[in-house]
C-alpha cells in the first residue's frame, strides 16, 4: 500500500477515536450539569427551611 494511503487510514483512525472521544466528553457534560441543577435546587430547598426555621427561632424568642 502506498505510503499517503497508509497515512491517510491512519488519520481516518484518528478522526473516529477523537469523534469518539468527544461524544464521550458531551454524555459527561450533560451528566455534570444535571448534577449542577440537581444541587442548585437542594440548595433552594435546604435555604427555604433554614428561612422558615429562622422565623420559627425568631418568634420564639419575640414569645409570638
Amino acid at each position: 500500500m502506498p505510503y499517503f494511503l497508509e497515512e491517510q487510514e491512519e488519520d481516518k483512525k484518528k478522526i473516529i477515536a477523537l469523534a469518539y472521544a468527544i461524544g464521550e466528553m458531551n454524555e459527561r457534560i450533560e451528566e455534570n450539569r444535571k448534577i449542577i441543577e440537581q444541587f442548585k435546587q437542594e440548595k433552594k430547598e435546604i435555604e427555604e427551611d433554614f428561612k422558615i426555621a429562622l422565623r420559627g427561632i425568631n418568634g420564639f424568642r419575640n414569645g409570638v
